[in-house]
């Protein structure tokens, strides 16, 4: 798995991913993912929201929450497929 050295010195996982900002950004969510507590994914949400605005593109991020657990089904990619869609048009 990809780890940037030290990057818990300079921040998180939302820190370097809303470093992009104010370029747009999704984040899925599985409220069931094993691999990440909601409380966490929660947090980073407001995280990543609160770095966009600070950035002056509150709309370039979007996070979604959807039920189940860890996976990138047809029902995910679609919706992904539509963020595209609209940042590409």
């Amino acid at each position: 798995m990809f780890f940037p050295p030290d990057l818990p010195r300079a921040g998180d996982w939302p820190d370097l991913a809303a470093a992009r900002a104010p370029s747009p950004l999704v984040v899925q969510y599985l409220r069931d993912d094993a691999l990440f507590p909601l409380d966490g994914m929660r947090a980073a949400h407001e995280r990543l929201a609160e770095h966009y605005r600070r950035s002056g593109a509150p709309d370039g991020y979007a996070g979604e929450f959807h039920p189940g657990p860890h996976r990138f089904d047809r029902d995910l990619q679609d919706s992904a497929l539509d963020h595209l869609k609209r940042l590409l048009t």
